[in-house]
């Protein structure tokens, strides 16, 4: 749904494509190991090299601290990249959390509104996505 999203953002030209690096809408991974390389395709694609662990039985890991904390900009930014990306596949909620942010930044529209003006209405959905 998010790279569909994306795909919209670029037809729209909020986002050149997805080779463009994501320091371009999130400068708080400026200057950190590996992010300069990070385009919105690794995300995409699961292959961004995040440190963080996928796991929901552990309660001290970053997929709980983003589940129950209070702010998830504040936890995704706090990560590092710490593998080569583009490279690995590797399945992690927060690319898709970047993403969101990502998109929320490009558009200046909240993914709600967003999937509302892009598909829930164009869709002529007579319920509401609840």
């Amino acid at each position: 749904m998010v790279t569909l999203l994306l795909g919209f953002a670029i037809q729209k030209g909020y986002i050149k494509s997805l080779n463009q690096y994501i320091l371009d809408f999130l400068p708080e991974y400026k200057g950190l190991p590996l992010a300069d390389q990070v385009i919105i395709a690794d995300l995409s694609r699961m292959s961004s090299g995040l440190d963080w662990e996928e796991n929901y039985y552990t309660p001290l890991n970053p997929t709980a601290k983003a589940y129950y904390g209070t702010n998830v900009s504040q936890l995704i930014f706090s990560r590092r990249f710490i593998d080569q990306p583009g490279k690995t596949f590797k399945y992690l909620s927060a690319n898709t959390q970047i993403l969101k942010i990502l998109l929320r930044r490009a558009t200046k529209k909240s993914m709600t509104n967003y999937v509302e003006e892009k598909l829930w209405n164009p869709l002529e959905m007579s319920q509401t996505a609840l």
